[in-house]
């Protein structure tokens, strides 16, 4: 079974929010903090913000000014004990101004695995059926943006629950 998230966020203030969509009743996904970058400042540049604690690194050009951003952090619920297969992508917003590369982790109650963007991760979903994931990544802002502007972003992640 597949189902994709599609995760949506406007740069200006950079905050990235999760669609629900359910595919059956033992399986879904759920918000339980959004991912929030803050405000973005209309020069080229690149903030990375783990997505353990929401610090900014790799910031030299001061692209996202606040320092300290909100990982987003959503919950996986399928079959106990099986497989699911967890691929988020890299976003690129028309005309390459800026591109979102997703960073984090997902858990289960015994085992955490560390997710890249546009690699696949397995993870058994446990006695619990619970996988909380946790979000962060690289904002690389490439032609500088207009503050008075949103820029709406389509990220795809990639959820298939493993027969």
């Amino acid at each position: 079974m597949k189902n994709k998230i599609i995760l949506c966020c406007l740069v200006g203030l950079v905050s990235l929010t999760l669609s629900n969509r359910l595919y059956a009743s033992d399986y879904g996904v759920a918000i339980l903090q959004p991912i929030k970058f803050g405000k973005v400042l209309p020069i080229i540049g690149r903030c990375e913000m783990s997505f353990e604690t929401g610090i900014f690194s790799s910031d030299l050009s001061n692209t996202c000014p606040v320092l300290n951003g909100r990982p987003g952090e959503y919950r996986i619920v399928a079959p106990r004990n099986t497989l699911v297969r967890i691929t988020p992508y890299t976003f690129t917003y028309a005309g390459n101004m800026f591109t979102f590369t997703p960073k984090g982790k997902v858990s289960n109650s015994t085992v955490t695995k560390f997710f890249t963007a546009n690699n696949a991760t397995i993870i058994d979903s446990g006695a619990t059926g619970v996988i909380d994931m946790k979000i962060g990544g690289i904002l690389n802002v490439m032609s500088p943006l207009t503050t008075s502007n949103s820029y709406p972003v389509d990220l795809e992640i990639d959820i298939v629950v493993m027969p």
